[in-house]
């Protein structure tokens, strides 16, 4: 597909649901203002000139170990884009996205490559089946726990304390594992076994003596196997566009059959509506729609989330913006968190410790001398600025409710204006001792 000659970049979709913004990746991803100009400018200005339609970001080094790389077909269409990383000293290809036009649409291939030998699992949660009742003397005379056969099935019986109460419970024996002291899982707070690709974690639900506690299954998951190298996921997408080179439709793909698909309006040039269909049956169902709003200078400040069988919308994103159109802080919508304690009456109690709601994701500040050397391809550094546009070059970058942050330096600038180098210094709290990383950066001349 032939685009506008300002437009590189890619594309990158997920579930509406899943980020208020995802559909923006498609939009923004690469979309850079251009400045034909030919007016003779000075170095400081030619620092802070935007000439991004000029000279596209190509290549990122770390040393001389490569960690990104984006190729451009003859109409400077971006229809590769690797990243990297260095594990035991080798350099290894950890994700890659590949673009391929056809007409008004494009097709996005995204491959995610193991980087280490390791072991992915997939859980399915299991509520084990039970009986129980307050216990009685007999059975509390059987001892801690005894095996017996009902019908065709063996079951596993025992006793144990809940509060005040003695109670009496009876599970599948296959459910069960008994554990004494001398197995390493026995004060843990949950046992893990394999059966061939089968992976099962049983949580520790009971405590019968200081010498045996039960563990009762709780999920059942399928386990994956990969080398170094190995492809972990593979997930398609096909983006199809107007004649006005907006992205109307996104249709996530299993071979040639449509998984889900998202369609977007506009108005005035903007989007302000989407909507995600899930497949139901034979055809697709409305699963949930996003609706956005953007301030009088066409930034971008909220997404507003319903699900088809919600009442109330949802502020899944927010975003704050200088006098020079960069976003400085973004919020984003996140679900509540909880953990599990046991109580006065040795009961385990779901505790809630951060309630769902929209939260600070990170806080940015710029250097507005300089403008937006590399465009979106800062999002690979950083998610959290996915979907979002800047006019100057991030200078310090602070992830919300962490005591971190980044400060970044730039030097030794091309004939263009562009920073060849970019050092990041990582602190893990004020006043720290930074861990530096000096990227050195390539570009590439628009033909």
């Amino acid at each position: 597909m032939q685009k506008s000659e300002c437009v590189v970049g890619f594309s990158g979709l997920k579930t509406v649901r899943k980020t208020a913004f995802a559909v923006l990746v498609g939009l923004s991803m690469g979309l850079v203002a251009c400045d034909d100009s030919d007016d003779p400018v000075t170095e400081e200005e030619l620092q802070a000139k935007d000439l991004s339609g000029e000279y596209m970001f190509s290549k990122a080094f770390v040393g001389d170990a490569p960690v990104a790389e984006i190729e451009y077909d003859g109409e400077n269409n971006a229809v590769s884009i690797t990243s990297t990383e260095v594990v035991d000293g080798e350099v290894r290809k950890s994700q890659s996205v590949k673009k391929h036009f056809s007409g008004n649409k494009v097709g996005v291939e995204q491959i995610v490559y193991a980087v280490e030998d390791e072991t992915e699992v997939s859980y399915t949660y299991y509520n084990a089946p039970y009986n129980t009742r307050v216990a009685t003397e007999a059975d509390i005379a059987k001892g801690p726990f005894y095996k017996k056969v009902v019908g065709s099935e063996e079951r596993t019986f025992f006793t144990s304390l809940g509060g005040s109460t003695m109670y009496a419970y009876d599970y599948k024996s296959s459910d069960v594992r008994i554990l004494t002291p001398e197995n390493k899982e026995f004060l843990g707070w949950y046992y893990e076994e394999r059966i061939g690709d089968e992976m099962r974690e049983y949580y520790r639900e009971y405590t019968l003596s200081d010498l045996l506690r039960v563990f009762v299954l709780d999920a059942i998951g399928t386990a994956t196997d990969y080398k170094v190298g190995d492809v972990k996921k593979n997930g398609f997408q096909e983006l199809i566009y107007n004649e006005d080179k907006q992205i109307t439709r996104i249709e996530e793909k299993s071979g040639d059959e449509v998984q889900s698909y998202t369609t977007m309006e506009y108005a005035d040039g903007k989007l302000f509506n989407s909507k995600e269909y899930i497949k139901d049956g034979d055809g697709f169902k409305l699963r949930a729609y996003l609706d956005y709003e953007y301030d009088n200078n066409g930034n971008l400040i909220q997404a507003t989330s319903k699900e088809d069988d919600e009442i109330e919308e949802t502020v899944q994103f927010k975003a704050e913006y200088d006098d020079k159109g960069n976003p400085v802080e973004i919020w984003r919508w996140q679900s509540a968190e909880y953990k599990w304690e046991k109580d006065a009456n040795n009961e385990w109690q779901k505790i809630l410790v951060k309630e769902k709601g929209l939260y600070s994701a990170v806080k940015i500040e710029y250097n507005t001398e300089y403008k937006n050397f590399f465009g979106h391809g800062l999002v690979a550094l950083f998610p959290e600025l996915e979907g979002i546009g800047m006019k100057n070059a991030p200078s310090r970058i602070t992830i919300t409710g962490k005591t971190d942050y980044a400060d970044i330096k730039y030097s030794d600038f091309n004939e263009g204006g562009y920073a060849q180098v970019a050092e990041l210094f990582r602190y893990d709290k004020e006043g720290s001792v930074p861990t530096t990383f000096k990227l050195k950066l390539e570009y590439v001349k628009k033909k």
